[in-house]
């Protein structure tokens, strides 16, 4: 049997975007070598992911790689 493992992000009203559809707020952020380390092992272990299409449009938008 699969594991499910759901992980959800909001802001406190809500909403990830922007009042404009934008999320570039949350790059404004230096992250530490060792949050990209706990991304890539989650990231080996997983076998799909879910989302929405705001986020997979702005994925596929963007050049932000991890």
């Amino acid at each position: 049997m699969a594991k499910v493992i759901i992980h959800a992000t909001t802001t406190l009203d809500g909403f990830m975007a922007d009042k404009d559809g934008g999320v570039d707020w949350m790059f404004d952020f230096e992250a530490a070598d060792e949050d990209y380390a706990v991304v890539h092992k989650v990231m080996e272990e997983i076998g799909a992911i879910v989302g929405g299409h705001s986020g997979l449009r702005y994925s596929t938008r963007s050049r932000r790689r991890l």
